[in-house]
This record gives C-alpha cells, structure tokens and sequence, in this order.
C-alpha cells in the first residue's frame, strides 16, 4: 500500500513539474490574426525563415494565397512573392519540400500555380515565382500529399495519383 502511494505520489510530482515547463512562446515572434484559414505545412529553411502553407488567403492580414515565407521574428518575407498563389481543383497545398540548392517543391491539390499551369505539383525559385525548368510534362493525375528529397537530389512523391505523365 505504502508503496502505491510512493507511485502516485510521484506521478502527480512528475505531472506537476512537467505542467509548470511548457515550452516557452517566444514574444520577438509578430503574430496578429495569422492564417484565415487552415495552415497544413510549416517548413523551416536553412536560413531560419519559415515557410507556411494551406487553404488560407491571408496572414496577419496581408494577402497570401496559400503559402508565405516569414522572417524567424514572424514578419512577411516581401522578396516571396507567390502572386496568385495555387488555384484550381481544391487549391490547397499538401506537401512541401525544400532542395539543398534553395528551391521548394510544393504539392497539393491545385492545377495552377500563379497563372502557370502545374497539375498537382510545381517547383518554385527562391523568391516564390515558379521554376519553369522543372519539367513535370501535364504532371500528376491526382493530388500529391507528400514529397521528400533524397541526399542524391531524387525527388520521391506520394499521393492518390496513378501516374505522372511527362
């Protein structure tokens, strides 16, 4: 009995010093009204910006159609300009990747990136315009819901697609 007690004793000292040490929220971060609508992806890039995605249209009120890049204090990175962001079909992104040299790989349920035709996936320069030399041909036929890239620079996708045609 004596040592049940010990036990529960313990766990509620446990659960009370764990409760008192949440992560801290950092107060340098800017965050007003955020994202209208859902954030599904946040990807944080070598240089500590942070790339956000979803169905939202805004963020702390200023226009972002469905993926911003924001300094590490929460700001708006205005050299990421994604125009007219996705659109099409559902116009949401799923996946996000970023390659070593900087470029990011978005995927998702979109047919348009910006006014540029991109079935499903697209590649985008650094600066948030789409890379018109990543070649994907019509591109997938359904929604890619995941991408990764390899150490070799591979590209792997997933999704409920049944091919890519290129």
């Amino acid at each position: 009995m004596k040592t049940q007690l010990l036990y529960l004793a313990l766990f509620f000292l446990c659960k009370d010093i764990i409760a008192q040490n949440p992560a801290a929220i950092d107060p340098s971060f800017i965050y007003t009204t955020g994202a209208n609508s859902n954030v599904t992806k946040i990807k944080l890039q070598n240089d500590n910006k942070i790339i956000l995605a979803g169905a939202f249209t805004t963020y702390n009120g200023v226009s972002a159609n469905q993926i911003i890049r924001l300094y590490p204090t929460g700001s708006k990175d205005n050299s990421f300009n994604s125009g007219s962001g996705v659109s099409g079909v559902g116009s949401f992104i799923h996946a996000i990747a970023i390659q070593s040299d900087g470029k990011i790989l978005i995927g998702g349920d979109f047919s348009i990136y910006n006014g540029t035709p991109a079935n499903y996936i697209a590649r985008l320069n650094s600066n948030g315009t789409i890379d018109t030399t990543f070649q994907t041909g019509v591109g997938a036929n359904y929604k890619v819901l995941t991408i990764d890239v390899l150490q070799s620079g591979k590209i792997l996708i997933g999704g409920y697609f049944f091919h890519i045609l290129l």
